[in-house]
């Protein structure tokens, strides 16, 4: 079993400029708790934005059907 450190998989999943948000942490629970705040901050425009992307969004046609599933998933989470 591969046992990965924590903040390396949080910083190989963000893009690049979310990574300027947290060069600054150490730990992978500092680092998480500050992507978390960026991400959940709800006002009604954000919700708006959010619903009309997941109804909008459509699966390539050469596209992986699992990929898909998996982008669906990032939505709702």
């Amino acid at each position: 079993m591969l046992v990965q450190k924590p903040m390396s998989v949080i910083v190989l999943n963000l893009v690049d400029n979310q990574l300027m948000h947290i060069k600054s942490y150490k730990r992978a629970v500092e680092a998480g708790n500050v992507i978390c705040n960026i991400h959940k901050k709800r006002s009604l425009s954000n919700i708006f934005f959010i619903h009309l992307k997941f109804f909008m969004y459509k699966m390539q046609e050469s596209g992986d059907l699992l990929d898909h599933v998996n982008k669906m998933k990032a939505f709702v989470y």
